[in-house]
């Protein structure tokens, strides 16, 4: 059995009613939906993200040059992960409450690139340098992206009952709710992620910017040494 069929087994063997598409395996697992796609020296989990107004961003910052170029940077009180990942989104307290313990020792026993909300999913990816992947990490993953979904829609839940409650008048039993303070709960929110979204982007830009020019500097260096060799 080569690499991409242990990877593909390990998947079947973890999620339920697992169905095999080529180079994915969709199944369930935890009562969620959870896709697991292999893709070019590694592998993406994902589920469709829950509606709501949040942004997560997990990143490893020796994964990709972009990962420190984030909004924010919360520390998580774990020096280990704090050192290795830059861990931002919207709302804060939402995201903090997705990493608790037992979800940082996964993430830091297998090591993924990113933990992100991205075109409607919640995607976890991993790279190797050497081949698809290790079935263990697998597992790990896909558990690890069912426990952060659920969490995810239970928080959401526990949101809209606090909104609710801070908007309810009259009598306990028989009041009404202010509908001006629900739609005011919720353009903060809206406002805080399309913030947090803007400064995303024109850190990115930045980013590419600046690598751009380092790489114009370095090759012009390069031609300038040329032309001036004798």
């Amino acid at each position: 059995m080569g690499r991409a069929d242990e990877a593909l087994a390990a998947a079947v063997g973890v999620l339920e009613g697992a169905r095999l598409d080529g180079k994915r395996v969709i199944g369930r697992r935890k009562g969620h939906v959870i896709t697991f796609a292999l893709r070019a020296h590694g592998w993406t989990v994902s589920a469709p993200a829950p509606p709501g107004l949040y942004v997560v961003d997990v990143m490893r910052v020796a994964a990709r040059m972009e990962a420190p170029a984030l909004p924010v940077d919360y520390r998580l009180g774990d020096a280990e992960l704090d050192r290795a990942y830059v861990v931002s989104g919207v709302p804060e307290d939402l995201v903090r409450s997705l990493l608790p313990e037992a979800e940082r020792k996964s993430i830091k026993a297998f090591q993924p690139d990113s933990l992100q909300t991205v075109d409607g999913e919640l995607r976890l990816v991993k790279t190797y340098a050497y081949y698809y992947a290790e079935p263990e990490h697998i597992v790990a993953a896909i558990d690890l992206l069912a426990t952060v979904v659920a969490r995810l829609h239970e928080k959401l839940r526990d949101d809209e009952r606090q909104d609710l409650a801070a908007s309810h008048r009259g009598s306990p039993y028989r009041g009404e709710h202010d509908l001006d303070a629900i739609r005011t709960a919720l353009a903060v929110r809206r406002t805080s992620v399309a913030e947090y979204l803007a400064r995303r982007h024109a850190l990115r830009r930045w980013r590419g910017a600046s690598v751009g020019l380092a790489i114009a500097l370095f090759i012009g260096a390069i031609v300038f040494a040329l032309l001036s060799s004798p």
